[in-house]
């Protein structure tokens, strides 16, 4: 097993000499455009001894405590997933930012419950809306749950049935040409067109 020390995306290794299993703390990863993401490669041949890994093109990730604390909560707001960010202040969206600009965050299916503080495990019954938000300002983040006419929980945005469509939600809901906005893209929001 070759252990990473952050999670990569990486060109697949030639199939003809390797027999590979790429994975991320052990879960076994898909093809993701043209990379495999890991932090584990499981790799066998019987050709060669000898592995080079080439990254390709995307992100390197790396856990950082200080942002994962921030979404602790004691609240009933207890994840999300399919998270995705937008500058409220001028609409760029990029890393490294000199400040931390106001943000809006949203998320998928998202869990609302209580849980265990000893344990840190869900309590039942818990609630699956669609999506939920939250405000970054400054040092903290505000998680917001949409509640119906009578106090459900329900999601703030509804998917019209013309653009649920099966597989991976992120292939699904992303288009990186935001010069032409696509009508159901999330990223195709144009936050200075507003």
């Amino acid at each position: 097993m070759i252990i990473l020390d952050k999670i990569y995306p990486i060109q697949p290794l030639d199939e003809s000499i390797y027999h590979v299993t790429y994975m991320i703390n052990g879960d076994t990863q898909s093809m993701m455009g043209d990379v495999y993401y890991a932090n584990q490669l499981l790799v066998s041949s019987k050709k060669t001894d000898e592995v080079n890994i080439i990254c390709g093109h995307g992100y390197v990730a790396e856990k950082a405590d200080e942002w994962s604390n921030k979404f602790i909560t004691d609240g009933i707001w207890q994840g999300g997933d399919g998270i995705f960010s937008f500058n409220l202040e001028d609409g760029k969206d990029h890393f490294d930012q000199e400040k931390q600009k106001k943000t809006l965050l949203v998320f998928g299916d998202s869990f609302i419950g209580r849980f265990d503080p000893k344990t840190e495990k869900r309590l039942e019954p818990y609630l699956m809306p669609n999506n939920t938000l939250a405000y970054i300002d400054g040092e903290t983040i505000d998680f917001k749950v949409n509640r119906g006419d009578l106090e459900d929980v329900t999601g703030y945005y509804e998917l019209p049935k013309r653009y649920d469509v099966k597989g991976h939600i992120a292939r699904n809901l992303v288009t990186y040409e935001p010069q032409k906005p696509l009508e159901g893209f999330i990223s195709g929001y144009d936050a200075t067109n507003t």
